[in-house]
């Protein structure tokens, strides 16, 4: 495989079972998220949802939106709605199918999600890393956080060893 077989595109209704798929092969059962809470985070905010393909092949995903820095999503938790005045972008999930690790998709999906924050004005990004990922964010500028409170800690224990990353772009 090269990049040059590589398609990102927006991410559709249709491609939730590729988005499933991915998400079953790169986290442990129990990060495993509903259908229902990426189709909920597609409808609130297509714009920050992306699937990369090689030729008929889910690659990678990205799941992404604004978000407000005094609070982090739940994990398997409904968002309901968007604050109306964001003050940071927040990607929820980025996975890249093991087939693909290496290629440099996670760089090209990262990109995208600095490029919608940047495109509404917002340059700070934050996000939960799982599953020991600290060292994959620090290599796009993520730095670990202190949780600012006892309600975002308690969100935070909800990951399981789970770390609070911020980048400023």
């Amino acid at each position: 495989m090269n990049n040059n077989n590589i398609i990102i595109k927006t991410m559709q209704e249709a491609d939730l079972d590729a988005v499933l798929a991915i998400q079953a092969q790169a986290y442990r059962p129990y990060f495993h998220e509903a259908r229902t809470c990426f189709a909920e985070k597609l409808r609130l905010y297509p714009q920050g949802c992306w699937v990369a393909w090689d030729d008929m092949r889910p690659a990678a995903y990205l799941v992404s939106h604004s978000w407000s820095q005094d609070q982090i999503v739940a994990l398997h938790a409904p968002l309901q709605q968007l604050p109306q005045h964001p003050d940071c972008y927040y990607i929820h999930d980025l996975s890249v199918s093991p087939a693909f690790h290496g290629k440099g998709l996670g760089r090209i999906m990262v990109e995208k999600a600095k490029e919608c924050a940047l495109n509404i004005g917002l340059k700070t990004i934050l996000l939960v890393a799982v599953q020991g990922s600290q060292s994959f964010w620090s290599k796009f500028g993520f730095q670990s956080l202190q949780p600012p409170s006892a309600t975002i800690k308690k969100m935070l224990d909800s990951y399981q060893d789970a770390c609070l990353m911020m980048a400023v772009i």
